[in-house]
């Protein structure tokens, strides 16, 4: 294990990082500025200023994107998990790139380019554009300040790796008291690497849903402006948004089933909040879906409407009871 390259891998990407992302959020509050500006003047400068500028964050945010790329790689190159006991190397790190503060960043870059594909095509639609724009300054700003990724990168992941790397220099040194300290450190380092790091769901399972989360920000505006435009657009675009969406928050759920069943095998992790918060969340986009037959009815067209939006507050909600509830799913 290169400790030393690691850290200088870790520090390359936080003397970059930190400030690439900066810019984009200066960008993206200008950006949000020029947003507002068009809403209330609606003089179409500042819908394609804002355009420009949401498109150039867009950009900083993919090298960014290859910045995390480029960390991950060198941790597989430069840290190992060797069996203090034998000296084996029981295997390397491909740590998946939506982990610790990496999740909402990979979310939010999502968003960015459904946005951007969305502005492209829908250009006619000039107040949705800049309102989703707004909603893009949202993420912009909870993940600069709450999750940014360069800012401490791999956080939890770091920890771990400095704790094991402190121990195996210990144990070196005759400074470790007792060994079983060590092989218990080491059960629990394997065992990490092997059911989650490592583990081919990880691959899968948090992008499946994170994209699926992106679309459904969009469903969840378009139905505001069902509500405020009584407009078949709009109505067609939650319809479209969200059938995308759909799928991969399916086939995210349905795969992270045999996972679960073998990283959490000895644990009730069918009664944890975020599994139940997910099935909800599902059952009601479905419902969402299936209300379409009904739509043209006026109270089905407001009720549809108001469904979206309350889908995604409970989105919202089973994203956030991973850090506040408990369970096997939770991280306290």
């Amino acid at each position: 294990m290169d400790f030393s390259a690691y850290l200088s891998a870790r520090n390359t990407v936080q003397f970059l990082g930190e400030p690439l992302f900066t810019t984009v959020f200066l960008l993206a509050l200008i950006s949000c500025v020029l947003s507002v500006l068009y809403l209330y003047k609606k003089e179409e400068r500042y819908e394609k200023m804002s355009f420009l500028i949401s498109l150039a964050c867009v950009f900083l945010l993919t090298i960014g994107f290859i910045l995390l790329i480029y960390f991950h790689i060198k941790i597989h190159q430069t840290i190992d998990l060797q069996d203090p006991f034998s000296n084996e190397i029981v295997g390397k790190y491909w740590i998946p790139l939506w982990i610790n503060e990496e999740k909402l960043y990979f979310w939010m870059f999502c968003f960015a380019i459904i946005m951007i594909l969305i502005w492209k095509s829908k250009r006619e639609m000039r107040e949705f554009n800049v309102s989703l724009n707004l909603i893009f300054g949202v993420y912009v700003f909870v993940c600069f300040f709450f999750s940014n990724p360069f800012k401490s990168p791999l956080s939890q992941f770091h920890e771990e790796i400095s704790l094991w790397n402190s121990a195996l220099a210990a144990l070196k040194t005759g400074q470790l008291a007792h060994w079983y300290v060590l092989a218990q450190l080491f059960e629990s380092m394997y065992g990490r690497m092997v059911y989650y790091y490592n583990t081919s769901y990880m691959w899968i399972h948090p992008p499946l849903l994170f994209f699926s989360y992106a679309a459904f920000t969009v469903t969840f505006l378009a139905c505001i402006f069902m509500l405020l435009k009584k407009d078949d657009t709009y109505e067609n675009l939650a319809y479209s948004i969200t059938k995308i969406g759909y799928l991969p928050l399916t086939f995210g759920i349905l795969i992270g089933y045999p996972w679960a069943v073998v990283a959490w095998q000895n644990e009730p992790w069918w009664w944890a909040p975020k599994i139940n918060a997910s099935i909800l969340m599902w059952i009601l986009y479905t419902s969402f879906l299936h209300l379409r037959i009904y739509v043209r009815e006026k109270k089905i067209w407001n009720l549809t409407a108001y469904l979206g939006i309350i889908c995604f507050i409970t989105l919202i909600f089973t994203y956030l009871v991973t850090y506040l509830g408990v369970g096997a799913h939770a991280y306290r």
